[in-house]
């Protein structure tokens, strides 16, 4: 006979003190404070356009605009903090791996757009195929985002609605994980510490040559490292004097991928280590001066990102460069680029602040553009026998078959996007950061019905997992798996939809090995030590 399965409220506990997280009333200060962003960034953008000379009809039309960005913005808050309170409300130490995964495509694309609305209004962009407005194209790329998380929500909720329905209840269920536990603490530390190891292995290989690493093992297990980010926030409460070690690298880490130009391999880690202080409960806790602290930092960050990208446009991606050519790139980090970089400039010839050069990054250029000129300019692509073919070849590694269509297809990855102008090759040496994303290649194929049909899923994918991992997240194992699908869903909104059908499975299946082996070595490491191995000692 199978044993039922453990019940799981999603509904806020009603038991007092440290066990359990209350996620609305700890989530209350910050989601207040991303609301009144939302909404004070309209006259911040009115004093942006009137600065900037913007006058009569125009000013009026860029105002509307950059309204409706503003409450799409705020209204997609809303359903992610929902699922937020039915994920975590569960128990103490619950991933919330739906809530995250639609936070990171809400905070992509209707927190950069925002920030890139408001910090430059007359901006057009360019490809091969001519010049093309930024804001024209923003409003409807928000309303497909906020169409997107509405739809995902509402198959979440139909998740988690019909397993509570069909699972028993069982009073005393253990929920989450324990942190009462002296040995819980103990191996959750250890399996932070053993974590940070591959971590560094991971960040330390492309510089040092690794030759006993083969590479296709390392690029194939490397995303899911980034999950020692989401480990360190959760358990930041218990760390201790190990939290120097952590800060430590993260330095080293932070300034060798920004020197690189690797942007987005410096912000995603780190976003997941504060949704793990969000988990712990930490950032509930915060304080007028700590946000005020964090506010700075994170300016000072987007100076940061901005020079790492003007680094990239001097000297690229590749890692195996001489010292000479890494001490300039440090330069170009501390100091700035100087007359080397390419200018970034609007159509007045002015150059692009770093907000706006940042919030365009994060609201995805690539995606805008599908959205905008599809099918004014270019007819929807629909699903075809090539997208068969693709979907199946590619369930095994690209990596293992050279010669496979999903190197030369139009249709394969990111590469449609030639048809669209842009001078893509995910494959050269240098790496190219124009994603499609799930929301545009749903949107390029169907138009409304794509993103409706497709977010339906996904958000059937992520309730699923969603609702596996609370119900059955009694051990730290599935703790430390839960967390690995969270890194590996929670960046997927990059991804397009043949690549992340296809792709998948394979990288559940080598998320659980980097989970067994993590939380292997951990153990080992956490095992107490027999009198006779003291005396050995």
């Amino acid at each position: 006979m199978t044993p039922a399965l453990p019940s799981v409220s999603w509904r806020r506990p009603s038991v007092s003190g440290s066990r359990y997280l209350e996620s609305p009333r700890r989530s209350s200060v910050l989601f207040r404070f991303l609301i009144f962003c939302c909404f004070a960034s309209v006259p911040a953008g009115f004093l942006f356009a009137v600065i900037g000379g913007v006058e009569g009809d125009q000013l009026y039309s860029q105002m509307f605009r950059l309204i409706v960005t503003a409450a799409a913005a705020a209204l997609g808050l809303f359903p992610i903090r929902r699922v937020w309170e039915w994920e975590a409300g569960a128990g103490f130490y619950r991933l919330p791996i739906a809530a995250v995964c639609l936070g990171m495509q809400h905070c992509a694309f209707a927190g950069g757009g925002l920030v890139a609305a408001v910090s430059d209004l007359n901006y057009v962009y360019s490809n091969r195929q001519g010049t093309f407005p930024w804001l024209g194209a923003l409003v409807p790329l928000e309303l497909c985002n906020l169409a997107a998380i509405y739809a995902a929500t509402a198959a979440i909720w139909f998740v988690i609605a019909r397993s509570r329905s069909t699972v028993r209840p069982a009073a005393d269920a253990k929920r989450g994980v324990d942190l009462e536990s002296p040995a819980t603490r103990s191996l959750l530390r250890s399996i932070c510490v053993v974590s940070l190891l591959f971590e560094t292995v991971k960040f330390v290989e492309p510089f040092s040559h690794l030759s006993k690493v083969p590479e296709y093992i390392y690029h194939a297990m490397a995303p899911y490292m980034d999950v020692t980010f989401l480990f360190w926030g959760c358990c930041w409460r218990i760390m201790g004097g190990r939290r120097w070690m952590f800060a430590c690298y993260v330095a080293l880490f932070s300034l060798g991928n920004l020197a690189a130009g690797n942007r987005g391999v410096f912000v995603q880690p780190l976003t997941f280590w504060i949704f793990g202080l969000a988990v712990a409960g930490v950032t509930a806790r915060l304080k007028p001066r700590q946000l005020i602290i964090g506010l700075l930092f994170a300016g000072l960050v987007s100076v940061f990102f901005v020079r790492s990208e003007d680094a990239r446009t001097i000297y690229g991606r590749d890692l195996t460069v001489s010292s000479d050519v890494w001490q300039k790139r440090i330069d170009i980090l501390l100091e700035g680029s100087g007359k080397n970089a390419s200018p970034k400039l609007d159509k007045n010839g002015a150059n692009q602040n770093a907000l706006f050069r940042v919030g365009a990054r994060l609201c995805e250029l690539s995606t805008l553009d599908l959205i905008g000129r599809t099918p004014r300019d270019i007819a929807y692509a629909g699903w075809s026998d090539e997208d068969w073919n693709l979907l199946f070849v590619t369930i095994l590694p690209v990596g293992l078959s050279p010669d496979s269509d999903f190197f030369k297809s139009e249709d394969a990855g990111i590469l449609f996007l030639r048809r669209y102008g842009w001078d893509i090759d995910p494959f050269m040496a240098g790496g190219n950061a124009m994603p499609a994303t799930i929301l545009g290649d749903s949107w390029r194929r169907f138009g409304w019905i794509g993103v409706i049909v497709i977010s339906l899923l996904w958000g059937l994918v992520l309730g699923t997992v969603s609702y596996w991992s609370a119900a059955r997240q009694t051990n730290v194992l599935v703790f430390v798996f839960g967390g690995v699908l969270l890194v590996i869903l929670g960046t997927s909104y990059s991804s397009d939809v043949v690549t992340l059908a296809s792709g998948l499975p394979r990288r559940v299946a080598l998320g659980l090995l980097y989970a067994v082996i993590v939380i292997g070595v951990a153990r080992a490491a956490a095992a107490p030590r027999t009198p006779a191995h003291a005396s050995a000692g």
